[in-house]
């Protein structure tokens, strides 16, 4: 009695040698003209053409290596019918439609080769659960939804976006096939994008780029990428650009078209470079933008119109390049949104930037030098209340030294009985250096400052002058701090 073997999957007969039937065995080996191929998709066709169901399901179906082979083409003259994979093993390379399919889904399918979506029209193709061990390209698709959850992009293989028209992009729960590795890349190339949703992804690059234009949204959420990249990307009117809670380590954005209703970074972390070029960030709001390790570069970035809410700068701007027109802009929005604090910060480093400008002019040059040194250009009064008391007390020893007063007399019993009375000498004439305009300074000792004969008016004036500048940066330095 012949013995006749059923498929461990559907039920129907084993394929030759094979343990499954001809939909479920393992295909690595067959060629496009093979017999075998043709049987496998004449059966595919076949169930098409039984399904009385809207909905066309094919389970745990492992198709052939293929390259470019066309499977839903013209030969099956399905309309409006719902194509639904799951834990299938896609070896072929390639879906082109010429007819309307309204959705296609794939669920806990792995993708082993290259894979292309091509001449899709009013569609929606959704990915959940998947493994995608190589590149899935969309290209040349017109008012297509792509869904992508919970899957898994592997290495540096990348879904890419080329060429389409009014594009719908969901991407949630993108995780690493290898757990703890940012793996994966998304590229949007030359795209018409409608919109684009990327949430709770972990990803190696997010690249929007090659003039593609957006009309309604951008929104990434909980995103961890080790490169944000837009580059030669216009948002279009109406539209809005949302980053929220994401951490990358490199952000470059060149080039950018700003039309929005706004743009808006919500609790953005850039670990390693920013470099931003050629950027209006017009209604632009930053709300715990966080740049406090990360290098700086704004290359003709147009700042005017933007809302510094809440930025973490570097310490000290240490690690800033950039114009000093940029500079002065940043310190303008701080000053029109009552940030004085920062205002001030900028302020000091505009100035740092105009003295090191090797176009500077030698005399305005030594004046800027001298502010720097003093006060910080208005920024620490600390520093110059400092250098008042001190030029105070070289002052009092100079004019008593050259008076004699420190001629110390030694009484018999070894005793310095005038150490107590210099002491309170010099307390005393330290208040006449601090406050260069008291009485005694014009009335006492034909009106010199310095009460020797050795140093005349002329060295009192320089004292009053240096102790005046002095003075004018401890009183600029109190009113920046207090309008903060």
């Amino acid at each position: 009695m012949r013995i006749i073997y059923k498929c461990s999957v559907c039920g129907d007969a084993c394929f030759g040698q094979n343990r499954q039937c001809i939909l479920h065995c393992s295909k690595e080996k067959w060629k496009r003209n093979d017999s075998r191929t043709n049987q496998f998709f004449n059966k595919l066709k076949q169930l098409y053409v039984n399904s009385k169901s809207s909905t066309l399901t094919l389970e745990k179906i492992k198709f052939p290596f293929l390259n470019d082979f066309l499977w839903l083409d013209d030969s099956f003259q399905y309309v409006n019918r719902i194509i639904f994979l799951e834990c299938c093993f896609s070896g072929y390379s390639s879906f082109s439609l010429h007819k309307n399919v309204p959705e296609i889904f794939f669920s806990k399918c792995s993708f082993e080769k290259s894979f292309k979506f091509s001449r899709f029209n009013n569609s929606t193709i959704s990915l959940s659960y998947c493994i995608i061990l190589n590149s899935i390209t969309f290209i040349d698709n017109d008012a297509i939804k792509v869904k992508i959850k919970h899957s898994s992009l592997k290495e540096n293989n990348c879904l890419a976006f080329i060429k389409n028209n009014d594009l719908t992009v969901n991407v949630y729960g993108m995780n690493n096939v290898v757990p703890g590795r940012t793996e994966g890349i998304i590229v949007f190339n030359s795209d018409k994008i409608e919109s684009i949703d990327v949430g709770s992804s972990q990803l190696k690059v997010l690249k929007i780029a090659s003039e593609s234009c957006l009309s309604r949204h951008l929104k990434c959420k909980d995103l961890s990428a080790e490169c944000l990249n837009l580059l030669e990307t216009s948002f279009l009117e109406d539209s809005t650009v949302l980053f929220e809670e994401c951490f990358v380590d490199e952000c470059f954005f060149n080039r950018i078209v700003n039309k929005t209703r706004f743009i808006q970074f919500n609790a953005l972390t850039v670990k390693s470079q920013l470099k931003w070029s050629k950027f209006d960030l017009r209604n632009t709001y930053f709300n715990d933008f966080d740049l406090s390790e990360c290098s700086l570069l704004f290359d003709k970035v147009n700042f005017i119109g933007a809302h510094l809410n809440s930025i973490e700068w570097n310490e000290n701007f240490s690690k800033m390049k950039t114009s000093i027109a940029t500079i002065t802009q940043i310190k303008s929005m701080y000053d029109e949104q009552k940030n004085f604090h920062l205002a001030d910060c900028f302020y000091s480093l505009e100035m740092n930037q105009r003295r090191i400008d090797p176009n500077l002019e030698f005399p305005k040059k030594i004046v800027s030098y001298v502010n720097w040194k003093i006060s910080n250009y208005g920024m620490s009064y600390i520093r110059p209340i400092f250098i008042l008391f001190y030029s105070a007390f070289i002052a009092t020893v100079l004019d008593m030294t050259l008076q004699g007063n420190f001629e110390l007399v030694i009484d018999s019993n070894g005793n310095f009985f005038k150490v107590i009375d210099i002491i309170l000498n010099i307390l005393n004439r330290c208040s006449d250096f601090i406050i260069p305009f008291s009485y005694e300074a014009f009335s006492g000792d034909n009106g010199k400052l310095f009460r020797c004969d050795q140093l005349d008016g002329f060295f009192s004036l320089l004292y009053i002058i240096w102790s005046s500048i002095i003075i004018w940066h401890i009183i600029v330095a109190v009113k920046r701090i207090n309008r903060r």
